[in-house]
């Protein structure tokens, strides 16, 4: 696909006999090297292989990796580059539980470890791994089983350039008694930024910023979408500034696609890129906020429109209670405690050609620490 979106081809990765499944992907500069699980072997196994930049694919009937246990499953593959070497990892299913491996692969998509670090003991589930990197080391995130508890953790460990694995146990970024699945990650300035599908009563958008020390700044994580609907899917990727991660929704109309912009300090915003949301009256301020609040100058009083209870823009309690008058430009939030609050403004401007609304618009904001 070229930069201004359009196809320019489409290429055969692999197309054995039998199937092959849910792969991933890294590009070192050069090559691209893609992983999947593939069922021409049983139990099914890791296979892999280069694409060149200009297309070309180096191994077109897969490589399998040659440093899995070849008497269990392997699947949930992921991948990751440091621009030089690759990092590989994926789910190994055994006769006493299921683990996480991995294996170094150079730029010539030769194995580096024969022998593959494993980096979790023994559990009942794992649901799925992922691999980043900074520009050097890597890190391996996955989802699994609580051990002897009801629910799901989000762990790590990383592993540098040479194969050091830097972590002696796995690092606990999130534990949630409901379960956490679909967990993925991105690196950028000096810290990375995971992104999970919380398993609650319905599945919320969670995030947290990883050091590449290895330091959890966000235990637990904070909510990048908790809105009340079922919230599932999330990717991200970052522009050299900040993170931009996205999700499926549930609408009144079926599931829409939402994005967020997150900040290096963890600060969300919420941008609508669903076709059916964006016909809608967008909220002009985030939805998840910490510390401050922003409002632009088009959210004081509309004289043309008649607001009733709202003639200037105020947050309130889920009891209706007013507990903030609001103001253009920042308003600290840091006297409120973290929660769920509503925002009541006028409109920021002309309503669309023919709606009647006069109501106030009203965003809900969730205000965390």
């Amino acid at each position: 696909m070229a930069p201004d979106g359009s196809i320019i081809d489409s290429i055969d990765v692999n197309v054995e006999t039998q199937d092959q499944l849910v792969p991933d992907l890294a590009f070192n500069g050069e090559r691209y090297l893609v992983a999947w699980h593939d069922r021409r072997v049983a139990p099914e196994h890791v296979f892999y292989t280069q694409v060149t930049a200009d297309g070309t694919v180096l191994n077109p009937e897969g490589i399998e990796l040659p440093c899995a246990d070849t008497t269990g499953y392997q699947g949930m593959v992921g991948v990751g580059s440091n621009g030089d070497s690759y990092l590989l990892a994926w789910v190994e299913y055994r006769l006493r539980g299921m683990t996480v491996r991995a294996t170094r692969v150079s730029a010539e998509g030769e194995v580096i470890d024969t022998t593959a670090f494993e980096l979790c003991s023994d559990s009942l589930g794992l649901d799925n791994v992922v691999v980043g990197s900074d520009g050097s080391d890597y890190i391996v995130l996955w989802t699994g089983e609580t051990p002897g508890a009801r629910g799901a953790d989000l762990c790590f460990r990383r592993i540098s350039a040479d194969g050091t694995v830097l972590d002696s146990v796995p690092v606990l970024v999130a534990r949630s008694s409901y379960g956490l699945v679909n967990v993925r990650v991105s690196f950028l300035g000096d810290r990375y930024c995971a992104v999970w599908e919380g398993m609650a009563a319905q599945p919320d958008i969670y995030a947290a910023l990883i050091l590449a020390d290895g330091t959890v700044l966000d235990p637990n994580g904070f909510p990048v979408s908790a809105a009340p609907a079922v919230q599932r899917s999330a990717d991200i990727a970052n522009d050299g500034e900040r993170f931009f991660v996205v999700w499926s929704e549930l609408a009144e109309e079926g599931f829409d696609i939402l994005g967020a912009f997150v900040d290096t300090s963890g600060t969300v915003g919420i941008t609508t890129i669903s076709p059916r949301r964006a016909k809608r009256p967008a909220a002009c301020t985030p939805t998840i906020v910490r510390g401050s609040l922003r409002l632009g100058a088009g959210h004081d009083r509309n004289p043309t429109l008649d607001f009733g209870s709202c003639p200037k823009p105020a947050l309130f309690d889920p009891t209706g209670r007013k507990v903030l008058d609001l103001h253009p430009g920042e308003n600290d939030l840091g006297s409120l405690a973290p929660g769920v609050y509503f925002m009541a403004t006028p409109h920021p401007g002309p309503l669309p050609q023919g709606a009647r609304e006069q109501s106030p618009a009203v965003t809900r904001v969730v205000i965390v620490r």
